[in-house]
């Protein structure tokens, strides 16, 4: 959402990004000016208490989700969500008046404050449209149960979510996917996906051509924290592809690193380096399926293998593979050899950099973020 939020500034516009207090920070160091509204909401923790069976008991990392049960429970922190900033964020757009929200897919605070004080509003799309795909499965359980929802979540604050074409109770969809990659059925605005990823510093060595294929591994935190007895780890993962012919570059954070007690000797830390500094130079990616990564390693047309376990990584897996630049593997601890032999066919296989590339070229046909603020004027004119 950062470079839409520029691309606001620099047509003239004012931005606000309003968000819990925690993340006041964050929004700071963009550039764009932060708003702290409500309470914090601390995601982590309350999606480690959803996992309430033992891990013996919960289906194995990579499977076909269960959702159904991803629907209650993303529900619930939507809802979580909502209580803690839809009060307060609906006084701040009383009192300065925004004539447009955009919001993500998660934060309903938007579209019920938007709706609250007659203004319309954007949902904001950084990847495939889980929250679709979930509605999709709860109508399949109990017909009429999404709107149910959307109406009791909307009452809570006397708002309703709108009529006909009013999805989700926004009043314009924008979308970064490339359309491959969508869940078919979801249409919107189009925007290009421009990867952000904070203030960082990129080494010399970035910019050097490499020696050999280069293959970035970077595995995030949320399935070390939620996963860490059954998935693919990183420790794994580097053992793996210690007999590659390849440099690998781990990009992470100064506590993964320091997990690392001894780094093989074709492999490098690359210490909170941001991937956009990084996937230029790389014929390869290894991740865990978060949105973020994928939708970076498709700017940059870099072949992917996707370990995913948990919330929305086999999700988005799924429908990268569609786009062919994506091989998911399975991401059960034991399933040795599994990642190299796909690193290996990625790296070895033409088929795989071109549909990289034919990916690349997808998403650079996508509007500029300042073609999209011209779109949304339009739109909610």
């Amino acid at each position: 959402m950062v470079p839409l939020g520029w691309a606001f500034c620099a047509a003239g516009h004012e931005v606000r990004v309003a968000s819990q207090p925690a993340l006041v920070e964050a929004i700071r160091s963009t550039g764009l000016t932060a708003v702290a509204v409500g309470e914090d909401v601390d995601f982590l923790s309350a999606r480690a208490r959803d996992r309430v069976q033992p891990v013996d008991q919960l289906p194995p990392p990579g499977s076909v989700p269960d959702y159904r049960r991803m629907w209650r429970n993303t529900t619930t922190r939507i809802t979580d969500l909502a209580d803690a900033m839809a009060p307060d964020l609906t006084d701040f757009c009383r009192a300065w008046r925004p004539d447009l929200v955009v919001w993500d897919w998660m934060t309903f605070g938007g579209p019920i404050a938007a709706r609250l004080t007659g203004v319309p509003s954007a949902r904001f799309l950084y990847g495939p449209d889980l929250l679709t795909r979930l509605g999709r499965a709860a109508e399949e359980a109990d017909p009429g149960g999404r709107d149910r929802w959307l109406s009791d979540l909307y009452g809570r604050f006397g708002a309703e979510p709108g009529g006909a074409g009013a999805e989700w109770g926004g009043t314009a969809l924008l979308d970064t996917c490339p359309p491959s990659a969508q869940l078919p059925g979801v249409d919107g605005l189009r925007m290009r996906y421009i990867p952000y990823n904070g203030p960082a510093e990129a080494p010399r060595w970035t910019v050097e051509p490499p020696r050999r294929p280069r293959v970035c591994v970077t595995m995030g935190l949320l399935t070390r924290n939620l996963r860490n007895q059954d998935s693919v780890l990183l420790p794994e993962l580097l053992r793996e592809l210690s007999g590659a012919d390849a440099e690998v570059v781990v990009a992470g954070t100064p506590a993964q690193r320091a997990e690392l007690t001894d780094l093989p000797a074709n492999a490098r830390f690359a210490e909170l380096v941001p991937l956009h500094a990084l996937l230029g130079g790389c014929s390869a990616i290894v991740h865990q399926g978060g949105a973020g990564t994928a939708m970076s390693a498709a700017y940059y047309g870099v072949p992917q293998v996707v370990a995913a376990a948990i919330a929305d990584q086999p999700f988005n897996a799924e429908r990268f593979a569609h786009t062919g630049a994506v091989v998911p593997v399975p991401a059960v601890a034991g399933s040795e050899g599994a990642v190299r032999a796909a690193v290996d066919e990625v790296l070895t296989k033409p088929q795989y950099p071109a549909a990289a590339r034919a990916l690349r070229d997808e998403v650079m046909a996508q509007p500029s973020p300042a073609a999209a603020v011209e779109a949304l004027r339009e739109a909610v004119r």
